[in-house]
């Protein structure tokens, strides 16, 4: 528990760790509320509502996920927050 190692080796591993624990946050929460009304992906469109949590920038990032990833996508963002908290508590 608690292997960090050095100073810099610590410092790494948490604003690794927070960085993707704020992704994987973002992640989740964008792909919740994904709409595929919303623009995205190779979609144009002039709606100018946007029902996704995180705004357009979660929907385009919601979109690219369930277009490479499907709904694997979820399990992604699970994992890089399993990562992340790996990372912020040393294990």
């Amino acid at each position: 528990m608690f292997k960090y190692g050095d100073i810099r080796l610590f410092f790494i591993k948490i604003i690794t760790g927070f960085a993707l624990l704020i992704f994987s946050t973002i992640l989740i929460g964008s792909l919740v509320s994904f709409s595929s009304e919303d623009p995205g992906f190779n979609k144009i469109t002039n709606n100018n509502y946007i029902s996704n949590f995180f705004g357009l920038g979660g929907a385009r990032l919601s979109s690219i996920f369930y277009v490479f990833f499907g709904h694997q996508s979820f399990l992604l963002g699970f994992y890089f927050f399993y990562l992340g908290a790996r990372f912020v508590l040393g294990f």
